[in-house]
């Protein structure tokens, strides 16, 4: 059995994490507040590369049939990240991932933390043109249903 170790970050491709590849759905700065400051709130600046953290969100097309379908991605650049225009399903530049662990009310968790250092236009295929499914746009909780078994109303 193969061990990992928290807090270590891991280089993988693209591929492997996303292998059904993602959708652009937001960008913003990540931000950190400092309550000591007086609620000031500064950029968060990552601590193994001293870069500027920008948050990526992406919707993971091999989740959309599962309730939590979008991914966060930290792009660490100094300068806002340049998105492809249009529609944006994306690639990732040297992404790398860190397993982390934590303990909520449910108990004990681990989770993973996606950084890269870029973003760039994911190569087009006649078949990745298709639109998100529209419950997933809508955002309806209840997802793809099989054919024939519609709701009816009444």
């Amino acid at each position: 059995m193969a061990a990992f170790h928290f807090g270590a970050r891991f280089p993988i491709a693209h591929g492997q994490a996303f292998p059904m590849g993602v959708r652009l759905v937001s960008r913003k700065p990540e931000v950190v507040v400092d309550d000591q400051a007086g609620a000031s709130a500064s950029q968060s600046v990552d601590a193994e590369s001293g870069k500027l953290v920008w948050r990526l969100t992406v919707v993971d097309l091999a989740l959309v049939s599962q309730l939590q379908t979008t991914v966060s991605v930290e792009i660490l650049a100094d300068e806002p990240p340049v998105l492809p225009a249009g529609w944006r399903e994306v690639e990732f530049v040297g992404l790398t991932v860190e397993p982390v662990q934590g303990c909520g009310p449910a108990g004990p968790w681990t989770d993973w933390v996606y950084r890269a250092l870029g973003v760039t236009a994911a190569p087009r295929a006649d078949e990745d043109t298709k639109p998100l499914p529209m419950w997933l746009v809508l955002g309806d909780d209840v997802g793809p249903r099989p054919a024939g078994s519609d709701v009816e109303v009444s």
